[in-house]
């Protein structure tokens, strides 16, 4: 049904449409990541024997490409992140080992269809536990990050599959995670403990080429607590979530940081308590998506954000394109973004009948913008249609915290970037 959906970054334009990853009966699908071409989907498939696999999901085909698990461990992997043209996945799972006879060790790996797997090593000298978040757009960088000699995981980069410790930002708590890394691998996001005494501050740091870990600092009003979750592929927009003076104590607010400029936050959707989280951003920073909490029973919605319309529901900016959403389903986290900002994937709740409801990935392709008049050396502003207004949307400030959203089993792969679980 989707096949004629090829990102313009492939020398077409794509028609607008609504897809569900196709997924198999009684099992569940969730999105990670899409190419930065907008051909290709990762995530993870749960069956009902509770068992999870990878996947890799093509748009326009028929079924989706299981990847599997490594030999000896668990039946368990997830896809977290994929480079540009689709061809390789980074992801997690588990393989044997005589030490964990029963379930195996954690490992990062990467895939692709001639090589298949490929266990990315891990830090000399502790427990052997890795996790990938995040590739570049050739997939030869991978992030995320592995056990040190501590047994405490540490942000590493593999290139070329030679490990390389990242740092952390307190020597007295000396903890870190990689989430997200630019195209070109230069810049690379992520979450580590900050400032002295015995409780520093959650928060997060981006690294350029050889240079420190930079703390990113927090948003003004809130608690200090900041949770990166990837940066742009031009590297110059990071995006996450933080405490804000409007998220209180349980909740925390979308924001981004520019280059050097501070975190701005980024508001929530109307409804429930004021939450949000930025879950990932176009290739040059323009379109954020993510997922807000819009009821009391803190359940969510996925959003875009653009300068031109603010925080807008998906499902409402997709409507308003002409685009059918099935009503039994529920748009619920927007997960990643296209490299041109056209293609969003993400999660959404199927209504199966009554009380039982079960989530499946999805794929939204909205309309290009093709106005000449958009001024593409200024910062990030609109790049695709938006309709004049969107229900439903909160500009300026919000904020959600340590978010119940249970839907993702892994706390978010992002695409080329990913996020990690490390930091804090």
């Amino acid at each position: 049904m989707l096949s004629v959906l090829v990102a313009s970054l492939v020398g077409a334009t794509s028609p607008p449409g609504f897809a569900r990853v196709p997924t198999p009966a009684g099992a569940s699908t969730y999105a990670a990541a899409v190419s930065a071409d907008g051909t290709t989907v990762v995530g993870q498939l749960g069956l009902a024997d509770g068992s999870v696999e990878a996947f890799r999901w093509r748009i326009g085909d028929d079924t989706i490409e299981v990847i599997g698990d490594l030999e000896g461990g668990l039946h368990f992997s997830s896809a977290t992140a994929v480079s540009a043209d689709g061809v390789v996945v980074a992801g997690t799972g588990y393989r044997g080992d005589p030490s964990r006879p029963t379930d195996g060790i954690q490992v990062a790996f990467t895939f692709t269809t001639e090589g298949g797997f490929t266990v990315l090593p891990d830090l000399d000298g502790g427990e052997v536990l890795a996790n990938a978040t995040g590739i570049t757009a050739d997939g030869r960088i991978v992030v995320g990050a592995s056990y040190d000699d501590r047994n405490d995981f540490i942000a590493v980069a593999w290139r070329d599959g030679v490990v390389e410790a990242l740092g952390t930002l307190n020597a007295t708590q000396a903890r870190s995670d990689a989430r997200g890394v630019s195209a070109d691998g230069r810049v690379i996001v992520g979450g580590s403990p900050a400032g002295a005494g015995a409780q520093p501050r959650t928060a997060s740091f981006r690294k350029v080429g050889d240079g420190p870990l930079q703390d990113l600092g927090d948003l003004d009003g809130g608690a200090t607590f900041c949770s990166v979750v990837t940066v742009s592929d031009d590297g110059h927009v990071i995006v996450g979530s933080a405490s804000s003076g409007l998220s209180g104590e349980n909740f925390l607010e979308a924001f981004r940081k520019i280059d050097d400029g501070p975190l701005e936050p980024l508001g929530d959707l109307d409804g429930g308590p004021f939450g949000s989280d930025a879950l990932d951003v176009s290739a040059d920073g323009r379109v954020i998506v993510g997922r807000s909490v819009v009821n009391d029973d803190e359940s969510e919605e996925a959003f875009i954000f653009t300068d031109q319309d603010g925080l807008c529901r998906l499902a409402e900016v997709a409507v308003d394109a002409g685009i059918v959403v099935d009503d039994t389903v529920t748009l619920s986290q927007a997960t990643s973004v296209s490299g041109d900002g056209t293609v969003v994937v993400g999660n959404a709740l199927i209504n199966d009948g009554g009380d039982q409801r079960h989530v499946e990935a999805f794929v939204v392709v909205l309309p290009a913008n093709n106005d000449d008049s958009v001024d593409e050396t200024g910062p990030p502003e609109l790049r695709v249609d938006r309709p004049a207004s969107c229900g439903g949307c909160a500009g300026g400030q919000g904020g959600v915290g340590a978010l119940a959203f249970g839907l993702l089993a892994m706390r978010r792969g992002k695409r080329r970037h990913g996020a990690g679980g490390a930091g804090g």
